[in-house]
Protein backbone atom coordinates (compact mmCIF):
# COMPACT_ATOMS: atom_id res chain seq x y z
CA UNK A 1 0.00 0.00 0.00
CA UNK A 2 1.18 3.42 -1.33
CA UNK A 3 2.19 5.70 1.81
CA UNK A 4 0.43 9.23 0.92
CA UNK A 5 2.47 12.52 1.96
CA UNK A 6 1.59 14.48 4.82
CA UNK A 7 -1.56 16.96 4.49
CA UNK A 8 -1.49 19.84 5.93
CA UNK A 9 -5.52 21.80 6.87
CA UNK A 10 -4.95 25.52 7.31
CA UNK A 11 -7.31 25.46 10.35
CA UNK A 12 -5.36 23.32 12.21
CA UNK A 13 -2.95 24.65 15.37
CA UNK A 14 0.23 22.49 14.04
CA UNK A 15 1.18 21.56 10.59
CA UNK A 16 1.97 17.90 9.80
CA UNK A 17 5.70 17.16 11.06
CA UNK A 18 7.10 16.68 7.79
CA UNK A 19 5.93 20.06 6.71
CA UNK A 20 6.99 21.73 10.19
CA UNK A 21 10.59 20.64 9.54
CA UNK A 22 10.35 21.62 5.87
CA UNK A 23 9.56 25.49 6.70
CA UNK A 24 12.22 25.51 9.35
CA UNK A 25 15.03 24.22 6.85
CA UNK A 26 13.62 26.94 4.82
CA UNK A 27 13.00 29.89 7.19
CA UNK A 28 17.06 29.37 7.90
CA UNK A 29 18.92 29.19 4.73
CA UNK A 30 16.47 32.22 3.38
CA UNK A 31 17.58 34.04 6.83
CA UNK A 32 21.43 32.76 6.51
CA UNK A 33 21.18 34.29 2.84
CA UNK A 34 20.04 37.54 3.98
CA UNK A 35 22.36 37.92 6.17
CA UNK A 36 25.42 36.87 3.88
CA UNK A 37 23.90 39.24 0.87
CA UNK A 38 23.92 42.58 3.97
CA UNK A 39 27.46 41.54 4.42
CA UNK A 40 28.44 41.68 1.09
CA UNK A 41 26.58 44.37 0.20
CA UNK A 42 27.96 46.11 3.48
CA UNK A 43 31.98 45.32 2.59
CA UNK A 44 31.49 46.56 -0.62
CA UNK A 45 30.89 50.26 0.03
CA UNK A 46 33.75 52.75 0.00
CA UNK A 47 34.06 53.89 3.61
CA UNK A 48 33.72 57.40 4.54
CA UNK A 49 36.95 60.05 4.84
CA UNK A 50 37.03 61.02 8.48
CA UNK A 51 36.35 64.71 8.74
CA UNK A 52 34.78 67.03 11.53
CA UNK A 53 32.17 70.13 11.65
CA UNK A 54 32.58 71.32 15.44
CA UNK A 55 28.86 72.19 14.87
CA UNK A 56 27.72 74.38 17.94
CA UNK A 57 31.59 74.68 19.38
CA UNK A 58 32.99 78.62 19.11
CA UNK A 59 36.58 78.80 19.24
CA UNK A 60 38.81 82.20 19.29
CA UNK A 61 41.20 82.76 16.45
CA UNK A 62 44.03 84.81 15.54
CA UNK A 63 46.37 85.22 12.48
CA UNK A 64 46.56 87.52 9.18
CA UNK A 65 43.18 88.02 7.06
CA UNK A 66 43.63 87.69 3.48
CA UNK A 67 41.22 88.57 1.26
CA UNK A 68 42.59 86.79 -2.15
CA UNK A 69 42.82 84.52 -4.06
CA UNK A 70 39.57 83.53 -1.48
CA UNK A 71 39.32 85.12 2.05
CA UNK A 72 41.21 82.76 4.21
CA UNK A 73 43.41 83.37 7.81
CA UNK A 74 46.83 82.72 8.00
CA UNK A 75 48.35 80.80 11.12
CA UNK A 76 51.63 80.35 12.38
CA UNK A 77 52.37 76.81 12.77
CA UNK A 78 55.14 76.29 15.65
CA UNK A 79 57.77 74.15 14.65
CA UNK A 80 56.57 73.46 11.10
CA UNK A 81 57.73 75.12 7.90
CA UNK A 82 55.15 78.01 6.59
CA UNK A 83 51.97 78.60 7.79
CA UNK A 84 48.19 76.85 8.32
CA UNK A 85 45.65 78.42 5.44
CA UNK A 86 42.20 78.18 6.36
CA UNK A 87 39.30 78.88 4.46
CA UNK A 88 36.86 81.65 5.88
CA UNK A 89 32.95 81.25 5.10
CA UNK A 90 29.54 82.68 7.11
CA UNK A 91 27.34 80.58 8.19
CA UNK A 92 25.07 78.53 5.95
CA UNK A 93 25.57 78.18 2.14
CA UNK A 94 27.11 81.51 1.79
CA UNK A 95 31.07 82.83 1.36
CA UNK A 96 32.95 85.57 2.79
CA UNK A 97 31.34 88.77 4.06
CA UNK A 98 32.00 92.10 2.01
CA UNK A 99 33.29 94.25 4.76
CA UNK A 100 35.84 91.79 5.68
CA UNK A 101 38.19 93.17 2.51
CA UNK A 102 38.52 96.21 5.13
CA UNK A 103 40.93 93.81 7.29
CA UNK A 104 43.01 92.48 4.04
CA UNK A 105 46.60 92.19 5.44
CA UNK A 106 45.59 92.58 8.80
CA UNK A 107 46.14 90.74 12.04
CA UNK A 108 42.82 90.41 13.31
CA UNK A 109 40.77 87.47 15.99
CA UNK A 110 37.43 86.06 14.98
CA UNK A 111 35.13 83.20 16.32
CA UNK A 112 34.02 80.23 14.67
CA UNK A 113 33.31 76.74 14.18
CA UNK A 114 36.25 74.31 12.58
CA UNK A 115 35.59 72.39 9.78
CA UNK A 116 38.41 69.84 8.63
CA UNK A 117 39.55 66.51 7.72
CA UNK A 118 43.48 65.77 6.02
CA UNK A 119 43.31 68.33 3.01
CA UNK A 120 42.90 71.08 4.79
CA UNK A 121 40.68 73.52 7.50
CA UNK A 122 38.09 75.67 7.17
CA UNK A 123 35.93 78.08 9.55
CA UNK A 124 32.47 78.75 9.34
CA UNK A 125 32.99 82.38 10.98
CA UNK A 126 30.58 83.56 13.36
CA UNK A 127 28.78 86.95 12.05
CA UNK A 128 30.34 90.25 13.57
CA UNK A 129 33.24 88.67 15.21
CA UNK A 130 36.21 89.15 12.88
CA UNK A 131 38.08 92.53 14.32
CA UNK A 132 41.71 93.94 13.40
CA UNK A 133 44.29 93.38 16.68
CA UNK A 134 47.13 95.25 14.72
CA UNK A 135 48.64 96.53 11.49
CA UNK A 136 48.89 94.61 7.84
CA UNK A 137 51.95 92.20 8.37
CA UNK A 138 54.29 91.71 5.31
CA UNK A 139 52.49 90.41 2.21
CA UNK A 140 53.93 86.58 1.40
CA UNK A 141 53.80 86.05 -2.25
CA UNK A 142 52.49 82.87 -3.97
CA UNK A 143 54.89 79.99 -4.69
CA UNK A 144 54.40 79.46 -9.05
CA UNK A 145 53.76 75.84 -9.61
CA UNK A 146 53.58 76.02 -13.75
CA UNK A 147 51.20 75.04 -15.98
CA UNK A 148 49.53 72.09 -15.30
CA UNK A 149 46.36 69.41 -16.53
CA UNK A 150 44.63 68.07 -13.52
CA UNK A 151 41.81 65.57 -13.45
CA UNK A 152 39.18 64.94 -10.74
CA UNK A 153 35.73 66.30 -9.43
CA UNK A 154 34.86 69.88 -8.36
CA UNK A 155 33.10 69.86 -5.10
CA UNK A 156 32.24 72.82 -2.56
CA UNK A 157 34.68 73.86 0.20
CA UNK A 158 32.29 73.68 3.07
CA UNK A 159 30.51 70.04 2.77
CA UNK A 160 33.43 68.34 1.55
CA UNK A 161 36.11 69.40 4.46
CA UNK A 162 33.56 67.78 6.65
CA UNK A 163 30.59 69.88 6.78
CA UNK A 164 28.95 66.80 4.87
CA UNK A 165 30.41 63.43 4.59
CA UNK A 166 30.71 62.39 1.79
CA UNK A 167 30.18 66.15 0.80
CA UNK A 168 31.36 65.18 -3.28
CA UNK A 169 29.56 62.82 -6.50
CA UNK A 170 25.95 62.64 -7.35
CA UNK A 171 23.98 62.89 -4.41
CA UNK A 172 25.62 65.62 -2.98
CA UNK A 173 25.19 67.81 -6.59
CA UNK A 174 22.14 69.59 -5.73
CA UNK A 175 23.73 70.63 -2.21
CA UNK A 176 27.39 71.63 -3.90
CA UNK A 177 25.77 73.79 -6.43
CA UNK A 178 23.66 75.90 -4.27
CA UNK A 179 26.60 76.45 -1.91
CA UNK A 180 29.00 77.31 -4.72
CA UNK A 181 26.28 79.91 -6.03
CA UNK A 182 26.08 81.33 -2.06
CA UNK A 183 29.67 82.01 -2.51
CA UNK A 184 31.59 79.10 -0.80
CA UNK A 185 34.86 78.99 -2.76
CA UNK A 186 35.10 75.62 -5.35
CA UNK A 187 37.47 73.16 -5.00
CA UNK A 188 38.91 70.90 -7.38
CA UNK A 189 39.59 67.31 -6.07
CA UNK A 190 42.47 66.00 -7.54
CA UNK A 191 41.04 61.84 -8.60
CA UNK A 192 45.32 60.95 -9.29
CA UNK A 193 47.25 63.47 -7.30
CA UNK A 194 50.46 61.52 -6.94
CA UNK A 195 53.26 64.20 -5.90
CA UNK A 196 51.16 67.02 -6.99
CA UNK A 197 48.22 69.23 -5.19
CA UNK A 198 45.11 66.55 -3.43
CA UNK A 199 42.76 69.59 -3.71
CA UNK A 200 43.29 73.33 -5.28
CA UNK A 201 41.11 76.36 -4.62
CA UNK A 202 39.86 77.56 -8.07
CA UNK A 203 39.60 80.96 -9.31
CA UNK A 204 39.91 83.24 -12.67
CA UNK A 205 43.15 83.52 -14.24
CA UNK A 206 42.75 87.10 -12.77
CA UNK A 207 41.87 85.86 -9.41
CA UNK A 208 38.55 86.63 -9.37
CA UNK A 209 35.93 84.35 -8.55
CA UNK A 210 34.69 81.30 -11.07
CA UNK A 211 32.01 80.03 -9.03
CA UNK A 212 28.68 81.04 -11.12
CA UNK A 213 30.79 79.62 -14.06
CA UNK A 214 31.39 76.04 -12.40
CA UNK A 215 27.85 75.43 -11.55
CA UNK A 216 27.26 72.77 -14.31
CA UNK A 217 30.32 71.14 -13.58
CA UNK A 218 29.78 70.25 -10.07
CA UNK A 219 29.93 66.68 -8.85
CA UNK A 220 31.21 65.18 -12.27
CA UNK A 221 34.52 63.98 -13.34
CA UNK A 222 36.39 66.81 -15.26
CA UNK A 223 39.60 67.74 -16.75
CA UNK A 224 40.76 70.96 -15.57
CA UNK A 225 43.94 73.46 -17.19
CA UNK A 226 45.21 76.29 -15.69
CA UNK A 227 48.49 78.00 -13.55
CA UNK A 228 48.88 75.72 -9.99
CA UNK A 229 50.33 78.16 -7.07
CA UNK A 230 50.90 77.45 -3.70
CA UNK A 231 50.25 79.93 -0.65
CA UNK A 232 51.86 77.49 2.05
CA UNK A 233 49.39 74.82 2.48
CA UNK A 234 46.76 76.41 0.50
CA UNK A 235 46.80 75.41 -3.93
CA UNK A 236 45.31 77.58 -6.06
CA UNK A 237 44.15 76.57 -9.66
CA UNK A 238 43.89 79.95 -11.56
CA UNK A 239 41.54 78.47 -14.73
CA UNK A 240 39.78 79.61 -17.83
CA UNK A 241 36.07 78.25 -16.84
CA UNK A 242 35.23 77.42 -20.67
CA UNK A 243 38.11 75.48 -21.09
CA UNK A 244 36.68 73.20 -18.38
CA UNK A 245 36.52 69.54 -20.22
CA UNK A 246 34.09 66.56 -18.75
CA UNK A 247 35.69 63.16 -18.99
CA UNK A 248 34.39 59.59 -18.85
CA UNK A 249 34.93 58.30 -15.02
Amino acid sequence: MRREGPFYVGWQARAAPESARFVRVVVVLVFGLALAVGATLAASQRTFQPSVFEFGVERELEGVYQHAPVPHLRVARPGAAGDARMLLVSPGKHGGAPDWSSHDGARVALRGSLVFRDEGTLVEVVPGSLRALGPAAAAQPAEPLGHVVLEGEIVDSKCWLGVMNPGNLRAHRACARLCVAGGIPPLLVVRTPSDGPRQAVLVGTDGAPVNAAVLDHIALPVEVEGELERHDDLYVLRIDPAAIRRIAR
